[in-house]
């Protein structure tokens, strides 16, 4: 360990802390448990506010090359899991690791609630975590239950998710961002009848996962005869919510 500063203060009688620990010139983790701001998760002190902006910013103007692993242990904090894939997606880093690699800003996001949730003081650092064997970070798998009311969400934004290894090149199209792949979720199947036949259709619309007997609800993709789609298209479907493969033009 080569750096290690604590920063404590009081906000409205309630414990703050942010720990920075330099584990080596790869890694830099970043700890806060204390009050987190409604709606954006951002990490309260008594003189302001700590935003995952500022956090990237100043990641990118000094440790950018670094893995920086956050855990935020505040109510709202998985706010800041989305807050991150917005700040990839202005900075050209799409949904995989190797992309993450090749640009430098290698991010790993870990939080005590769901971004509308309100977080029980101190559980999530107290119960819900252990420690990377490798370098002592907090950490909890994603959307485990470890309060009433209260699931993590974390995201590791420098892990492999396309069909390459690391030493191979990204397998991703190019126009796949974080936005792309949330439109891309909510790709479903329409089941219904058509001129007295079975029919489905592969759509794409705001209510993933639904199934309905609507033939126009949402923008179709695919369609044909039967009672379920072939397995090749469900196949191709899921290769193009994974990024694999670029829809048709509408």
């Amino acid at each position: 360990m080569y750096k290690l500063v604590l920063q404590v203060q009081l906000y409205g009688g309630l414990f703050a802390s942010t720990k920075i620990t330099l584990y080596s010139y790869f890694l830099v983790i970043l700890h806060y448990i204390g009050p987190g701001r409604r709606g954006t998760g951002d990490w309260c002190f008594s003189d302001g506010f700590i935003t995952f902006t500022d956090i990237a910013n100043l990641y990118i103007k000094h440790f950018k090359g670094r893995t920086l692993g956050i855990t935020s242990d505040c109510s709202y904090s998985g706010q800041w899991v989305e807050a991150c894939k917005e700040f990839l997606d202005q900075n050209g880093v799409q949904p995989c690791g190797h992309s993450a690699m090749k640009s430098g800003i290698k991010l790993k996001v870990n939080c005590s609630c769901q971004p509308d949730q309100i977080g029980s003081s101190l559980i999530y650092s107290a119960r819900g975590c252990g420690n990377d064997k490798n370098c002592g970070v907090t950490y909890v798998n994603n959307n485990s239950l470890i309060a009433d009311n209260q699931t993590t969400c974390t995201f590791n934004f420098t892990a492999i998710t396309c069909e390459k290894s690391p030493e191979e090149e990204c397998a991703l199209i190019p126009n796949y961002t974080f936005q792309e792949k949330r439109k891309r979720s909510r790709i479903y199947t329409v089941r219904g009848v058509d001129r007295g036949r079975p029919a489905w259709q592969i759509t794409q619309g705001e209510n993933s996962g639904m199934t309905t007997s609507r033939s126009d609800y949402g923008v179709r993709i695919k369609s044909g005869w039967g009672q379920e789609p072939p397995q090749e298209v469900m196949d191709w479907v899921a290769r193009v919510q994974k990024g694999l493969e670029d829809l048709p033009p509408h």
